[in-house]
């Protein structure tokens, strides 16, 4: 899979936590990509997207960081083990990699 930093990252720490829905804060917003995504648009009936990842269409969903207490009390209720990944470094831009902080 071609990959930019912020989708290098977000595959690197997937790695990591495989049976874990993995959330990546983006802004205002925590996003899973590819199968961690598809299962939360399905589980939390959120609408699911792509992100252009090179010639790639890889499926996007997410939820406001703000409202991320009521989603995940749902995911953890329903038995997923959910990991975020919050932004410690600078604001996210949608190009540049910045620093996360994992679980």
């Amino acid at each position: 899979m071609a990959e930019t930093g912020f989708m290098a990252q977000y595959w690197r720490l997937k790695g990591q936590y495989p049976d874990t829905l993995v959330l990546f804060q983006c802004g205002d917003f925590y996003e899973a990509f590819g199968e961690d995504a598809e299962q939360i648009a399905r589980t939390l009936d959120v609408v699911l997207t792509r992100r252009t990842v090179g010639v790639l269409k890889v499926p996007m969903a997410g939820f406001p960081v703000g409202a991320s207490a009521s989603y995940v009390r749902r995911l953890v209720d329903l038995g997923h083990t959910v990991a975020l990944c919050h932004q410690t470094g600078a604001e996210w831009d949608g190009k540049r990699t910045v620093e996360v902080r994992a679980p």
